[in-house]
C-alpha cells in the first residue's frame, strides 16, 4: 500500500486587518498530520516534498470551501506556510503514533494519497490497518 509519513504542517490564520484592508498572519501553529504514500513516490524521493506540499495544499482548499460555506460572510482563510516530514520507521508504525494526534478543524488527521495526489480522510483508528 505504501508508505506512511508523519508531516509537520505550520499554518496560520489569514486575518482581514480592516485598516491595513489587507490579510494579516495571526500567529503560527503546528499540526501534526500523517499520510500514507504510494511506493512509486520512493521513485523520486526528491519530489516527496512537492508532492506533499500540493495535497496539504489541497486539504487546506477543501477545508476553506467548507468554511465559506459554513460562514460566508467570513474573509478569514488558512494557510499552510511550512511542511517538515518523515518517512516512520518500523518501530514508529507498530506505536501507530496517529492514534494521538486529534482534528480539531481538518476532517482527520490521517490521509491515504493515491499515485496521482488525491487525497481521502481516513480515521485514525483504522490508518494502522491499512496495509
Amino acid at each position: 500500500m505504501g508508505w506512511v509519513i508523519a508531516a509537520d504542517v505550520d499554518f496560520t490564520l489569514m486575518r482581514l486587518d480592516p485598516i491595513l484592508d489587507m490579510h494579516v498572519q495571526s500567529g503560527v501553529r503546528t499540526k501534526h498530520w500523517f499520510f500514507r504514500v504510494p511506493s512509486s513516490w520512493l521513485v523520486a524521493p526528491t519530489d516527496i516534498d512537492g508532492r506533499l506540499g500540493r495535497v496539504v495544499v489541497a486539504i487546506f482548499d477543501d477545508v476553506a470551501a467548507r468554511f465559506r460555506l459554513d460562514e460566508p460572510d467570513d474573509p478569514n482563510y488558512l494557510k499552510p506556510l511550512a511542511l517538515r516530514q518523515r518517512t516512520l520507521t518500523d518501530p514508529e508504525l507498530v506505536a501507530e503514533p496517529w492514534r494521538s494526534v486529534q482534528p480539531l478543524w481538518e476532517p482527520s488527521t490521517c490521509f491515504v494519497v493515491d499515485d496521482e495526489g488525491h487525497y481521502r480522510p481516513v480515521n485514525p483508528t483504522m490508518f494502522g490497518a491499512l496495509a
